[in-house]
């Protein structure tokens, strides 16, 4: 409020009424400039927490040398060869924990708690409640193995928004999982393969770019239902 004091003995007709006026008019733009900044403050503040949640995934690599020779669960099998979901797994959970959890912390979790079959994952692992309240996140499954094997828009979009929301993603492909997120050099119509198999399919692809590329990838494809984008879950903080 603007407040204009009048002291008893002074004479109205000292009063310069156009010097009021223009006194009233100051104050009520430069309060205007005030609010606007601090409307500029909160929407800075806000960007700056979306750049802050959105950030490239860890990346780990199942045949890195500090674990490639490791077993998976057995002498039978390697993290080399085997360790594609836990090293998918690993990657999540660092990112999202902003701690270093390494695909061998999350073999010997899958190990112990027998969530693992034949030399792989057990698909019931990636949505374990104990798992998530292990590690401090929560998990879901977005595409299901019974959905169609074609090339689908919503289901490419239900990916993609995902990542935009700042979901990481573990994908099963033929044979293998990958996690697929975001990555400051994609464009928002992008997201980045995380291969823990091949770096050199690191890169942003667009959803339909993605399909072409891991629909059928290392020929894994013998059969329809082996092909394309077969399960995938998003995970966030818990």
């Amino acid at each position: 409020p603007f407040i204009l004091e009048f002291y008893f003995g002074s004479s109205i007709n000292n009063i310069n009424l156009e010097n009021i006026i223009n006194i009233v008019d100051n104050n009520i733009d430069n309060s205007y400039n005030d609010l606007d900044n601090k409307i500029v403050e909160v929407v800075n503040l806000e960007n700056d927490s979306k750049s802050y949640n959105k950030k490239n995934i860890v990346y780990y690599n199942q045949c890195d040398s500090k674990w490639q020779s490791r077993g998976f669960c057995s002498i039978n099998y390697s993290m080399c060869g085997n360790g594609c979901g836990a090293t998918s797994l690993a990657m999540v959970i660092s990112t999202i924990k902003n701690k270093e959890v390494t695909p061998l912390n999350v073999r010997d979790y899958l190990c112990s708690n027998n969530l693992h079959i034949n030399g792989g994952m057990n698909y019931s692992a990636f949505t374990n409640t104990n798992l998530f309240n292990y590690y401090g996140i929560n998990g879901e499954i977005i595409v299901n193995y019974n959905e169609s094997r074609i090339y689908d828009y919503n289901k490419a979009k239900k990916l993609l928004d995902s990542i935009n929301n700042n979901y990481g993603v573990v994908l099963l492909i033929p044979g293998h999982y990958i996690v697929i997120g975001y990555n400051n050099e994609c464009s928002n119509n992008q997201v980045y393969m995380y291969d823990p198999g091949n770096q050199n399919n690191n890169k942003c692809y667009t959803m339909e770019e993605l399909w072409d590329s891991t629909w059928n990838i290392s020929n894994r494809c013998y059969n329809e239902k082996k092909c394309g984008w077969r399960m995938a879950w998003r995970y966030k903080e818990g």
